[in-house]
């Protein structure tokens, strides 16, 4: 989904959310059997190309994200004070991811709330592209 190295920053204030060290991988369409159900009706709806993209990013818990002591889940806003957006949620329990994958405990970005930010060699400036990337056309 990214490359080496790569850093997701806040959308709306820019402040950095993670780094590609905290994203924790997960396996694709490992969900119950009535995600993959819900997801194959998807597919077959609407993506040609029959792939389930992950719309979401899973962190380890950080600093940022506060006590989070809600017995079952609440929300996980930028940390910025003059921010606050809503950047996604967590739970104790686990949630699903889009491609059909459940992770538990989950603390889930959702990767249009943040913007990725490669360094490359030699770049003096931050160049912001987002995380959900749309693939060039086959000619």
């Amino acid at each position: 989904m990214s490359s080496v190295g790569a850093e997701y920053l806040c959308r709306k204030c820019r402040k950095r959310v993670c780094g590609q060290e905290d994203v924790i991988a997960h396996k694709a369409g490992g969900g119950q059997v009535s995600t993959e159900k819900r997801l194959r009706e998807r597919r077959d709806r609407g993506n040609a190309g029959g792939e389930s993209r992950c719309t979401s990013l899973f962190l380890e818990r950080m600093g940022w994200m506060g006590e989070c002591e809600e017995p079952q889940g609440g929300k996980l806003l930028c940390k910025t004070s003059n921010c606050g957006e809503r950047l996604g949620a967590y739970s104790w329990v686990g949630l699903t991811c889009s491609c059909g994958a459940w992770v538990a405990p989950a603390f889930q970005i959702q990767a249009s709330k943040v913007d990725e930010w490669a360094p490359g060699a030699g770049q003096d400036t931050r160049a912001y592209a987002p995380v959900t990337r749309v693939e060039p056309r086959k000619r």
